[in-house]
């Protein structure tokens, strides 16, 4: 008979003892007929061992088996390879919060399995020590108790902090798409006024005007470009941009996102200085992931003297050493703590309270910088504030060197022959002020109120200049330019396209396709004027 453990005893409840099968000496023969059975099963049991160990040892999840003091009893390749530990960490009757170093999350299984409640994928932050080194990840945490036997308990970790990261980078890029679009129809629907106010500010100011009278319109005219300038940084940072290579000025990239941030600075009393040396040359980047590193340095920065000092200063150097174009910022905030600065671009990583950060800011930026060929690294001690420095590769281009598609021709007369202009907008202001200015430099002009009326026109090769809205109600650009064209290919050579949001990916696909130039509103009379003369001097009389 069998005891509840499975032990072999006499009728008198005494032990027996049984001979282990003697499978080395196996004879064929005497008394040993269940041999060969239990051999094969015996082969079968190791080979079944073996099988399970080898799929265990190669999932994807990390997986440990503890007893109810947490001691590790049993770990599979992923576990150790995740935090480091060898095999033998199964004999050395070491708690799992000692191998991850983090005892906290010894707390949280005690309590699930004391209270029956269920544990399953539970994310949970672990900073563990890897080998030497301090790293942070994202764990996806289930629980289980074996039911064979109540003293073991299986646990299962998922690293899935790229995932996680994934996720927010798609999160992130989706809320950014819903502002994208709603900045663009924001900047259509105020660049337009604007585009009239700063147009008829500038006519005033071209009569014969009292003085108080023309500061007055100097100051319109100086707050509808700034304005305007708020506007085309809100449409910059709020788009998402397919990265591209091109030579890039981070000076101009830095002004842009300082002047974004003036306001910000101002009333949190930041004080911003920034020094460069006029010869540092391009570099090779993408604009628009530079801006969202600059842009993240000067607001964490910002941040963190605000709501420790309620202010302060922040210093930005840029210049060459060494062959590579540095980006500095130093601010006189709180510094870094020693414990915190090893792990600054770990993803998720933020010392901002529940609800302020993601965490995300600077893992990005280091992802950026290093898929420019850069590096970025940090600097501070405990009350001596911060230094980010961001490092790029210098390209071979002479310093100062313009990019291509800008023209720097000095334009020092407005003056060309008369032109027949057709003006097409459904913003009846900009349609006056555009009409005003060119019969004031001796034009001709008609006007359309959308592209439904030109489709109607039958006599468009005789205009001289075809100014169109890029978006107006009624027929589409590109029905309206492919109508134009087949009129006569030289006719869509006289296209002078405005637009109130030339930042919208689909417009500069668009224009860039025609070949044509264009105005962004809102502009100046002399930029009107130096449009109309080149696309006259392309065009000559025939």
């Amino acid at each position: 008979m069998n005891d509840f453990e499975g032990n072999r005893t006499s009728r008198s409840g005494a032990p027996e003892q049984i001979a282990a099968p003697d499978v080395d000496n196996y004879r064929p023969g005497a008394n040993n007929k269940f041999m060969p059975e239990m051999v094969k099963q015996a082969e079968a049991l190791s080979e079944a061992n073996m099988l399970s160990r080898a799929i265990i040892d190669h999932l994807s999840h990390a997986l440990v088996v503890v007893d109810r003091s947490m001691r590790v009893i049993h770990t599979n390749l992923r576990f150790r390879s995740l935090f480091s530990v060898n095999e033998d960490v199964a004999q050395m009757g070491i708690t799992i919060g000692k191998v991850m170093d983090d005892e906290s999350l010894t707390g949280i299984i005690q309590h699930c399995v004391k209270s029956g409640d269920p544990l399953r994928e539970m994310e949970y932050t672990c900073s563990a020590r890897v080998g030497e080194e301090a790293r942070q990840f994202l764990l996806d945490i289930s629980l289980f108790v074996i039911p064979s036997n109540k003293e073991r308990i299986l646990l299962s970790f998922d690293e899935i902090t790229e995932w996680k990261q994934r996720q927010n980078q798609v999160t992130e890029a989706s809320r950014l798409v819903s502002i994208g679009e709603m900045a663009a129809g924001i900047a259509h629907e105020i660049n337009n006024p604007l585009a009239a106010v700063m147009g008829f500010a500038q006519l005033a100011m071209r009569r014969n005007v009292d003085d108080s009278i023309r500061r007055d319109l100097d100051k319109i005219l100086a707050e509808s470009k700034r304005a305007s300038k708020i506007i085309a940084n809100l449409q910059s940072f709020a788009r998402r941009y397919k990265p591209r290579q091109e030579p890039v000025n981070v000076i101009e990239i830095l002004q842009k996102v300082l002047e974004f941030r003036s306001y910000e600075s101002q009333v949190s009393n930041i004080a911003v200085a920034m020094k460069f040396d006029p010869r540092t040359p391009l570099v090779m980047g993408d604009e628009h992931q530079l801006d969202q590193v600059f842009l993240n340095i000067v607001i964490n920065a910002e941040h963190m003297m605000f709501i420790t000092n309620g202010g302060g200063n922040l210093n930005i150097e840029v210049g060459l050493r060494d062959d590579k174009v540095f980006i500095s910022f130093e601010d006189d905030g709180p510094g870094i703590e020693p414990d915190v600065l090893p792990k600054i671009f770990d993803p998720f990583f933020t010392t901002k309270e529940v609800g302020k950060g993601t965490g995300l800011g600077l893992s990005i930026c280091y992802g950026i910088v290093h898929e420019h060929g850069g590096i970025i690294r940090v600097s501070g001690t405990p009350g001596n504030g911060a230094t980010f420095v961001v490092e790029l590769p210098a390209p071979e281009v002479e310093p100062g060197e313009e990019s291509a598609a800008k023209d720097n021709t000095p334009e020092t007369d407005n003056a060309c022959r008369p032109l027949n202009v057709l003006i097409v907008d459904d913003e009846p202001l900009v349609v006056e002020f555009l009409s005003r200015v060119l019969t004031e430099f001796g034009h001709t002009v008609a006007m359309a109120e959308n592209g439904n009326s030109v489709m109607e026109m039958t006599d468009l090769d005789k205009y001289d200049l075809i100014m169109l809205d890029v978006r107006m109600p009624g027929v589409g650009s590109e029905t309206l330019f492919d109508h134009i064209r087949g009129v006569s290919n030289d006719i869509s050579n006289r296209i002078l396209y405005i637009t109130g949001d030339a930042t919208n990916p689909d417009t500069r696909a668009f224009i860039a396709a025609t070949g044509s130039p264009v105005l962004t509103k809102p502009f100046t009379i002399e930029d009107l004027l130096t449009a109309v003369r080149r696309i006259a001097g392309k065009n000559p009389p025939s």
